[in-house]
């Protein structure tokens, strides 16, 4: 699996002056590109019993493609709850996807079911009445 940028603006070919994904066979040398709608910005792998999958986010998308390998031509979508910045792996199995919102959103993907949780506005604006931090007595010297 690999991300696929344009190598032309030209026009001249359509796959080729646009972004994509590529799935190469390592047994069969053979691959598939599949061209995107905008910029992958983030692509993560995944396997159950029987099969294996990529996740991938676009950006400008409100959407995370998951591509069967085996048969890339159907992605399954996920519709997300706003854009996202970023997706990564974590020790449970799970991915966490992070999005671009003033006041936080992470949302947590189970890639068996491609069920999510969201959370959000966990960050606070103006939680500290100081502007700046207090300074601790050792770092008063470097001043």
């Amino acid at each position: 699996m690999a991300v696929v940028r344009p190598e032309n603006s030209y026009g001249s070919d359509y796959q080729d002056s646009r972004y994509g994904l590529s799935i190469l066979d390592l047994s069969s040398d053979e691959s598939i590109s599949l061209v995107a709608q905008s910029e992958p910005i983030g692509v993560a792998l995944v396997e159950d019993e029987s099969n294996s999958y990529a996740l991938a986010l676009l950006a400008g998308s409100d959407t995370l493609l998951q591509v069967n390998l085996a048969s890339p031509n159907a992605p399954a979508e996920v519709d997300l709850p706003a854009p996202p910045i970023s997706i990564a792996a974590m020790p449970d199995g799970n991915f966490v996807i992070t999005h671009n919102q003033s006041l936080g959103m992470v949302s947590i993907l189970d890639p068996a079911t491609l069920e999510l949780q969201t959370m959000s506005n966990f960050a606070v604006t103006n939680l500290f009445e100081q502007k700046e931090l207090p300074r601790t007595e050792g770092n008063q010297e470097a001043e």
